[in-house]
């Protein structure tokens, strides 16, 4: 794995400076353009292609100088990955134990104390258990009974709780308004330039 990489820092600072001032001075006149006719047209046109050309010249500058820095970044990443992955494995499977363990020990706790208001004469022997399953405070370990929905039914859902799928409604709207009640369809532009 190559640990070193010289970024010419003085160097990106005085080309970015350089390139900014001449960016926000387009930017300056463009902001305020407004076009009134079909030569302002071609000439916002050409403009656009013009900008996306610097742009284009711009980030591959830019990705001179990272390219090096990625590689070396996504070596680094690539050596921790493994380390990382079987931690986390074993986080996810402690977490997996003691929050399995805190819902048993809470459920037979309640069904404890539900003994007890029924029959007074176990208290004695269920309260020692349920001593027993009160959860030690652990620093820096916090456990949160938490409850997880899953659908058993769609059409039974009430309609408060139901998304619409927004990409279906966007594709039968590609070609105009669809007419599906509740949508609404308006035009808008989508403009691209060729770099070449």
């Amino acid at each position: 794995m190559k640990k070193n990489v010289d970024i010419p820092a003085a160097e990106i600072q005085t080309f970015t400076k350089k390139e900014l001032t001449s960016a926000e001075k387009s930017l300056s006149l463009i902001e305020n353009f407004e076009i009134r006719s079909s030569s302002d047209f071609e000439f916002a046109a050409n403009a656009l292609r013009e900008v996306a050309i610097k742009h284009d010249a711009i980030d591959n500058k830019r990705k001179d100088w990272v390219g090096p820095l990625s590689k070396v970044v996504k070596d680094i990443n690539s050596t921790f990955k493994p380390v990382l992955d079987s931690l986390k494995s074993s986080e996810k499977e402690l977490k997996g134990v003691l929050g399995a363990y805190k819902i048993r020990a809470e459920d037979r706790e309640k069904e404890i104390w539900d003994l007890c208001e029924a029959d007074p004469n176990i208290v004695r022997s269920l309260l020692e258990e349920a001593k027993g399953l009160t959860l030690p405070e652990v620093k820096g370990l916090s456990i949160k009974r938490v409850f997880e929905g899953h659908v058993t039914d769609t059409d039974a859902i009430p309609k408060e709780f139901l998304v619409p799928d927004l990409k279906k409604l966007q594709e039968a709207s590609m070609e105009g308004d669809p007419d599906i009640p509740g949508w609404t369809v308006s035009a808008t532009t989508q403009v691209r330039t060729s770099r070449k």
